[in-house]
């Protein structure tokens, strides 16, 4: 008995180690369209989009808090002012961010000496990479109270 188990158990493992995803010569491919992908992700213009969408998704909470019947205004009071504070904050947050994006680069400022080499009027005028990426993941964190706050949204609703 102890055999046929033993034996059992070896064609399971070499069954699974057979089945196991090696990898493809696609993958390369695979990195190639990844990193092409952040590329477009990473352009001021994209993550500037994102926080306008992000920001008329605060101004549509705000609306729908003030939408909220008397009675839930007054028996949730404390949550909603909490929520409306949010909002503002996240609202000034997210405008600072547009500031920065939007901001010419000023040569030798907040990067390494060679990105204050500029070789075009274009380039003086487009904000660095690691500052896109910087406000690219800080818009991402802002994205999560955002979904916080409307499921929050959806809950008082729930209550009338």
């Amino acid at each position: 008995m102890k055999k046929l188990l033993f034996l059992l158990l070896t064609v399971l493992a070499v069954a699974a180690c057979q089945n196991s995803e090696s990898p493809t010569p696609d993958a390369p491919a695979t990195d190639a369209s990844k990193s092409a992908q952040n590329a477009e992700a990473l352009k001021p213009e994209k993550v500037t989009g994102r926080i306008q969408a992000s920001l008329n998704d605060i101004n549509q909470i705000s609306d729908e808090l003030d939408a909220l019947p008397e009675q839930v205004k007054k028996a949730k009071a404390a949550e909603i002012k909490e929520l409306k504070s949010m909002a503002e904050v996240l609202t000034i947050k997210e405008n600072e961010l547009i500031q920065q994006l939007t901001a010419p680069a000023k040569p030798g400022v907040g990067g390494s000496e060679a990105s204050s080499i500029v070789s075009s009027p274009q380039a003086a005028e487009a904000p660095n990479t690691v500052a896109v990426q910087s406000a690219a993941e800080t818009m991402s964190l802002y994205q999560k109270d955002v979904e916080q706050m409307k499921a929050q949204l959806q809950a008082l609703k729930g209550n009338q």
